[in-house]
């Protein structure tokens, strides 16, 4: 290259120039003498922008001979580089080092050379020396006092370097320099002994140690030493020499000892040797696990058995209370219980839950182990906390054999206790366990236990519709006699369930009703609007003993579709036995209602992660870090009242807020900083600053379309500290049913997330009070809630938004999340269950309506109405109301309160259940609250939130003039783009006139599919939740970028394509002027139909557009000009 490089320049720099540098390379000592005078001798050329001059080319080959004529003619012994210019290129002696080249090196240095100049990745002589394995170039630039602890651009030094590759002999001669520092650290925190250990390199760790006097005990940045590694990676000669220069073998790593590591990867050596070394085997991690414990986990006797011959205890518990034998039990490892058995290892220790080794053992029906623990003797009726034993876990989860064994050993049938709940032949009934059924009657287990409850085993088999177990339950004496129309009998239970079947069952086995309990039976399933109606009604009534006459078989319950609707004095109330019942099964509806329709904790978790993907596409976009997504559509529960289903409801918008740049401010009598300014800090009253001069209007708004959410945007003042926060002051703690995790994720939160003033002021303060947010503090909270707490909160939205804020102003959702809040720190968990939903949200609206007439008598006439939940020294008010307003409002929430039945009917109704894929729609660059964009060539790899950039810049660039193609920008776009980028291709064949390659491309895409949203569905019941990375790996995966909502002032138009096509693509948004969508999946349907491609693929696009939730007007606009069935367009048609 050095060649080739010289003879290009050579007309451009002569002849006399290119002539000594063809010279240099080629070590011609005499043509150098000659020309040496006749032109300058530090003229570089450049390489790859980089200047190299004669010096360097002869230095490179290592012409000994040439560089000292060079430097005789005064050539600049570093290559015309210079620490003071700050620029950073590689100098001669850096190449002479390269090469190995050490007479060369050596007559650098005597020209004062310097050997410490990096090149453009900060790497010195000495360091690429090290990388080519120079043994005497290392040595000679070592003794010319080379920097040996200069660190490269990633912080490594050639001693990093040397140890990483196992270099003995230079890290030997590093190792032995006066000047080394061998404990610095480079980049990922770790040390050159560090290195050594992990690799396993003894003799290179004795160097480091000996020579250098290597710490033996310096902890990385993620806090191991080299102990730690060596153990980790069963060095044994290693963990000796460490262990004999006095490394102390219990300094831990995130709370794991080296024998912690060594007995968790199953390394028997490496124990023995820190045991030799006397490590503690009782020392414990972050969560109180001993190496006993992670050796019985992972079913290592040898490494258990070593632990336990040095002492460990046994009986030790970790953080959740489980025991070595514990976790033996659970994974099923029998010989490692054998040998805790035989160290006398406590058996009936519990867990934090209450679980026992043998509870753990049943529940998985280790049926070997199990016998072991019953031989020890363990104590076979020890309880959970929640009443469930050995025997109920067993039953439940269907271990015959298991149960055989507990019944032999004389364990309690009946669960130990008078909860029948965890009563096993329940649990068996519930679960469908034949066997077991039989095998615990036979045992002459209780069949009565909590007869005439919903606790009872028929009851449970009743309401499931386990058939052979009522047959075989009733045969064996359960009580199936009803006490009263409201009882809890197993007729009862088949209703509620909607099992006719097994109406059918109790009638075969002789069960009767009379014609009142008929009568109430008819209006339980009319509320619970059974899919089976019919047929429950027919076995109902043919169970009954009367006949029953034409007016009892109409429903108990008063159809209320000819009443005036909000009237409650027209409203007829049944008993309150019956009222109760009537309530707890509505609650059973709605709570399954609003399931079905994604209103979960799991769906919550992926509105919150989405949103904070979304917030984090917002901040590259934006380059700016202190920009918030907050919220309904961040705090994932009331962003939609209909279905979780990614969409916004057209009655929410998405809330940003932006840190404004400069210094906090400072709370008088709050804040603790040491060095606050007096001119910052700032008098804080009620939940207020004073702070005169900005106005009271907290938000810009943007409005929304029917496919861009409207966006309201906060500008916020930091502030340097929260004030007083209600729920985390300890007389609140001390009552608080919030759980102890989520108060310490608000505490986190407090430091974490920062406090901050918005545009907002009391009534009569406006342009000299801002308004403390707690607004970070409300997301944690909301996306805390489980199921039933956002079911309320959901409801109690519903309600005020809906029905409440169309009768009277005043209230908002603000007040329906706050009194939510109260429910939660107010509420005990057992009542937060589905039958208690009805009951839960009375209370609510009677706690919002307490606090609206508590206002009546105050002095004030603000309105005011109750406390702020976070900030106990501020109030919420009536928005724009007062005194009279509040009355108002008051007599609309008795109305509410009254009517509450049939608004939460007419709820019900509304709400839409998730697709069966659980279809989440999710489309960053549609609804992105900035699409405000600067053109920007990206470099390198395209980054995601650059797509949007790229896809702009290509519309733009297709509607100008020119033939130039897009060619080398739509290579950047990834396959997450792939319809837009392939789209985009063949609009630019199109322009450019290449129809053939436009329609192959377009024949290559036509089965491809877009992702139309995130499928994602959590099991029933699982505990399982979505994530940011989930979402990220989801977006990555598939086709996902393909809808664009983006700002241009005039509407791009492709001349090039047919008329139709160029009017409707991109198309304005009815929101703002300058606002276009482009829908590229639409489009790439479009072109292929107008290149008539496949009839049969256009059918079926056709079909499955017409029945499309999401259809937006360009899929309609191609719908209606290239579909031929009408009658299909007519069916569409209806729908707008």
């Amino acid at each position: 290259r050095f060649n080739n490089c010289a003879k290009m320049t050579e007309e451009c720099l002569g002849n006399h120039h290119s002539s000594l540098m063809l010279a240099a390379l080629r070590g011609n000592v005499s043509q150098i003498v000659q020309l040496r005078n006749c032109t300058d001798v530090d003229l570089p050329i450049d390489i790859d922008g980089r200047p190299y001059t004669a010096l360097h080319a002869a230095a490179s080959h290592g012409h000994l001979a040439a560089v000292t004529a060079l430097l005789e003619a005064q050539a600049d012994a570093n290559g015309g580089v210079s620490a003071s210019t700050g620029c950073r290129y590689p100098t001669p002696i850096y190449w002479a080092a390269m090469g190995g080249h050490e007479a060369t090196v050596e007559a650098l240095l005597l020209a004062q050379a310097d050997p410490d100049l990096p090149d453009q990745d900060g790497q010195t002589p000495l360091y690429v020396a090290v990388t080519f394995r120079h043994l005497s170039v290392v040595k000679l630039l070592i003794s010319a006092q080379a920097n040996v602890n200069f660190k490269d651009d990633v912080e490594t030094t050639a001693l990093h370097l040397a140890v990483s590759r196992g270099y003995t002999e230079i890290v030997a001669a590093i190792s032995g320099s006066n000047q080394v520092n061998s404990d610095q650290k480079q980049i990922q925190g770790a040390s050159a002994l560090h290195f050594a250990a992990q690799m396993g390199e003894l003799f290179i760790a004795l160097s480091l140690i000996r020579l250098s006097g290597a710490d033996v005990n310096l902890e990385s940045d993620v806090g191991a030493t080299p102990l730690f590694l060596a153990a980790q990676d069963n060095h044994c000669e290693l963990i000796d020499a460490l262990t004999f220069f006095l490394a102390d073998p219990d300094l831990s790593r995130n709370g794991q000892s080296p024998i912690y590591s060594a007995a968790k990867f199953g390394h028997s050596r490496a124990v023995d040797r820190l045991l030799r070394a006397q490590a503690d085997v009782r020392h414990v991690t972050r969560y109180s696990t001993t190496p006993l414990y992670i050796a019985a986990q992972n079913g290592r006797k040898d490494i258990l058995t070593a632990l336990i011959k040095a002492g460990a205890n046994t009986d030790d518990q970790q953080k959740q209370g489980a025991s070595a034998l514990y976790i033996a039990c659970q994974k099923g490892h029998a010989a490692i219980v054998d040998v805790l058995i035989k160290a006398q290892a406590n058996p009936d220790l519990q867990a934090a839950e209450g679980e026992t080794a043998l509870f753990v053992a049943s529940q998985n029906g280790h049926n070997g182990i199990v016998n072991k623990l019953i031989s020890v003797p363990a104590a076979l009726d020890l309880q959970r906390i929640s009443d469930l034993t050995a025997m109920g876990i067993a039953s439940q989860n269907g271990h015959f054999t298991t149960i055989q064994m507990l019944i032999k050993a004389n364990a309690d049938v009946n669960g130990g206790s008078n909860q029948a709940n965890s009563a096993p032949l329940r649990l068996a009934s519930e679960f469908n366990h034949i066997e077991i059924v039989q095998a615990l009657l036979d045992a002459r287990a209780d069949v009565n236990l909590a007869r005439h409850s919903s606790s009872s085993a028929v009851y449970s088999a009743a309401f499931i519709g386990h058939s052979d177990i009522v047959r075989i339950l009733v045969k064996s004496g359960a009580d199936i006699t009803i006490d009263s129309p409201e009882s809890f009998s197993p007729v009862h239970a088949a209703v509620a369930g909607g099992q006719w079947r097994i109406l059918r069952v109790l009638r075969e086995l002789g069960v009767q009703i009379s014609v009142e309990t008929c009568e109430f039976l008819r209006g339980l399933a009319l509320v619970l609007c059974l899919a089976d109606s019919e047929a429950v009604n027919r076995e109902l009534t043919q169970m009954t003993f009367l006949e029953i006459d034409s007016e009892i078989k109409s429903p108990i319950i008063p159809s209320r579709s000819n009443q005036s609707f909000g009237n409650p004095s027209q409203t007829e109330h049944p008993d309150a036995s019956t009222l109760v019942l009537n309530q707890s099964a509505q609650s059973l509806q709605l709570h399954s209602k609003l399931s079905a329709a994604g209103f979960t904790e799991q769906r919550a978790s992926l509105q919150g992660a989405a949103a904070d993907v979304l917030e984090h596409i917002l901040r590259l976009r934006t380059s700016y870090d202190d920009i918030f997504i907050v919220g309904s559509y961040s705090e994932t529960w009331g962003n939609n009242l209909v279905c979780v289903d990614g969409r916004t409801d057209s009655e929410s918008d998405i809330d940003i807020t932006r840190f404004v740049q400069g210094r906090p401010l400072h709370l008088k009598g709050i804040c603790k900083c040491p060095l606050a300014e007096t001119d910052s800090t700032v008098e804080y009253v009620a939940g207020h600053i004073i702070f005169p001069g900005y106005s009271a209007n907290p938000a810009e708004p943007m409005f929304g379309s029917m496919l861009r959410p409207a966006v309201d945007r906060v500008s916020a003042f930091r502030l340097c500290c929260y004030p007083p926060i209600g729920p985390l002051q300890l007389h609140r703690v001390a009552k608080s049913n919030i759980p102890n995790a989520v108060l310490q994720l608000l505490t986190r939160d407090i430091s974490t997330f920062p406090c901050h003033v918005v545009h907002a002021a009391p009534q009569g303060q406006a342009g000299n009070q801002l308004r403390v947010s707690t607004t970070f503090l409300e997301r944690r909270l909301m996306r805390s809630l489980s199921t039933l707490q956002g079911q309320l909160f959901v409801a109690l939205k519903f309600l005020v938004k809906k029905i409440i804020g169309r009768r009277v102003h005043g209230l908002k959702a603000y007040h329906a999340k706050t009194i939510t809040f109260r429910m939660v720190e107010e509420t005990p968990a057992e009542q937060w269950t589905p039958q208690n939903l009805f009951d839960l949200l009375q209370r609510s609206l009677n706690m919002l309506l307490n606090s609206v007439q508590s206002s009546y008598g105050q002095d004030y006439d603000d309105g005011r109405i109750m406390e702020h939940f976070f900030l106990s020294d501020a109030h919420l008010y009536l928005k724009g109301a007062d005194k009279s307003t509040a009355q108002e409002v008051a007599i609309v929430l008795r109305e509410v309160i009254d009517e509450l039945p049939e608004l939460l009917t007419k709820f019900m109704k509304t709400l839409i259940p998730v697709s069966s894929a659980g279809l989440f729609y999710f489309h960053p660059f549609l609804i992105l609250p900035r699409i405000d964009a600067q053109w920007e060539y990206p470099v390198g790899k395209l980054q995601l939130h650059e797509i949007y950039i790229v896809v702009r810049q290509c519309v733009l660039l297709l509607s100008q003039r020119g033939k130039d193609s897009i060619a080398s920008l739509l290579e950047k776009l990834p396959d997450c783009s792939r319809s837009a980028r392939q789209c985009l291709k063949v609009l630019d064949f199109l322009k450019l006139g290449d129809q053939a390659s436009a329609e192959r491309l377009l024949l290559d895409n036509r089965s491809h599919k877009v992702s139309q949203g995130i499928e994602w569905k959590a099991a029933e019941g699982s505990d399982e939740r979505a994530s940011v990375d989930m979402v990220w790996n989801y977006l990555k995966a598939n086709d996902s970028f393909w809808k664009f909502s983006m700002e241009f002032r005039e509407r791009p138009v492709m001349k090039f394509l047919p008329t139709f096509i160029s009017e409707v693509f991109p198309c304005q948004m009815s929101n703002y002027k300058s606002y276009r969508y482009l829908n590229f999946n639409a489009l790439m349907r479009c072109l292929q139909l107008e290149f008539d491609f496949d009839s049969d693929l256009a059918n079926d696009w056709f079909q499955k557009t017409a029945t499309n939730e999401e259809l937006d007007d360009q899929e309609l606009a191609v719908m209606l000009h290239y579909c031929p069935d009408t009658d299909l367009v007519s069916g569409l048609l209806s729908k707008f």
